[in-house]
């Protein structure tokens, strides 16, 4: 089944989001900093975090019925409501001013920066830029730009995969 491309009109709608921001609040907690490191493998850190170790906060429970048919939040209500079936991290710059520390609560205030019309290989995604901002009291602990992209991709297919490396996974190796 192949979806409609985005027109320029849907696009034009979508830049209505541009300026919305959400802020957040969550604690670093000994509990997160604990699973991170059993899934990464390491020891548990005794007060600071090593960088990028905010991915675990901010897991948000969401009922069922408020998720989309791609297993993330609903658009329309933060995020524009693209159209299209596929969404996908897209890259991130981050620069980290001062580690997180367990039992400091973290401010994060999410702000949609663009919205962008995108033609790529694999169809006609919508492009989104997000600007991410960590904070605690006064101070920045990392500030960075988190790029987010919809797209009509077919599942199953790995960019860089040939279909004999994606069957040898089924023999202990990874496909990522």
């Amino acid at each position: 089944m192949s979806e409609a491309p985005i027109t320029t009109a849907e696009v034009d709608g979508y830049k209505t989001f541009i300026g919305r921001s959400l802020t957040e609040r969550d604690v670093v907690s000994a509990h997160m900093a604990a699973h991170m490191a059993a899934t990464l493998d390491r020891p548990p850190p005794d007060n600071e975090l090593p960088a990028m170790w905010h991915y675990g906060l901010f897991l948000n429970s969401v009922p069922t019925s408020k998720l989309g048919p791609d297993g993330h939040p609903s658009r329309g209500e933060f995020m524009p409501p693209v159209s299209l079936s596929r969404r996908m991290f897209a890259g991130a710059a981050l620069k980290f001013y001062r580690p997180l520390r367990i039992g400091q609560e973290v401010i994060r205030t999410l702000r949609i920066a663009s919205v962008e019309h995108w033609r790529g290989k694999t169809g006609d995604p919508g492009v989104r830029s997000r600007a991410d901002h960590y904070r605690a009291g006064e101070h920045y602990l990392h500030r960075g730009r988190t790029d987010h992209r919809v797209s009509r991709r077919r599942a199953g297919r790995r960019r860089g995969l040939s279909r004999s490396r994606r069957a040898g996974a089924a023999d202990g190796d990874a496909a990522v």
